[in-house]
């Protein structure tokens, strides 16, 4: 099965504005047939794109640590696989070995440093697989300039923004030749 990790925030008090755009991305994979790998958590966006899924029939591999999974209400239980681990490290490592591509949503430091390894692994070579931030609301602009910023100040040999792709909103996914080939090869 084609899957797709989706890294979002967990935080419960976030603008609907990011509700509808986790949305958008769980019907996208479930009417697609494709799975969603993400980090097992029941609260925020995480929750939102899990249950999502499920509602169309999608299957959702959460992955979570146990210090976290013991704290009531935060694991996505209900995940038709819940990988629990011993460690963050073991959870990003298991993620990105499971997924066919990556989507970043809005998030806070945890969903920005899951981004920022997986784009530093396929800077390495250690994979070459679609990579896209959804930039609702403009939210992820001053991370965009900084990247810019330090491009331009010669901290990296290849432009970062050619390691993934830049949508405002998830349904744009679609046409992006990357994941149009992840989405289409799942029929």
């Amino acid at each position: 099965m084609t899957q797709i990790a989706v890294y979002c925030a967990s935080s419960k008090t976030l603008d609907d504005i990011y509700r509808v755009a986790a949305r958008e991305v769980g019907i996208m994979l479930a009417d697609n047939k494709i799975g969603l790998v993400f980090g097992g958590g029941n609260v925020g966006l995480m929750g939102e794109v899990a249950r999502t899924v499920h509602s169309r029939g999608g299957h959702v591999t959460g992955v979570i640590p146990e210090r976290l999974k013991s704290v009531e209400g935060v694991a996505y239980d209900v995940a038709d696989q819940l990988i629990v681990t011993e460690s963050m490290s073991e959870r990003k490592s298991i993620i990105w070995r499971r997924s066919d591509a990556f989507i970043a949503l809005a998030g806070g430091i945890g969903t920005l440093e899951e981004f920022l390894e997986i784009i530093t692994l396929k800077k390495l070579a250690y994979h070459d697989r679609p990579v896209a931030l959804v930039n609702t609301n403009g939210l992820f602009d001053p991370l965009l300039e900084q990247f810019a910023t330090c491009d331009d100040q010669g901290f990296s040999s290849q432009r970062t923004n050619t390691l993934f792709d830049v949508v405002s909103r998830p349904t744009e996914l679609l046409s992006l030749p990357s994941f149009s080939k992840i989405f289409d090869s799942a029929d």
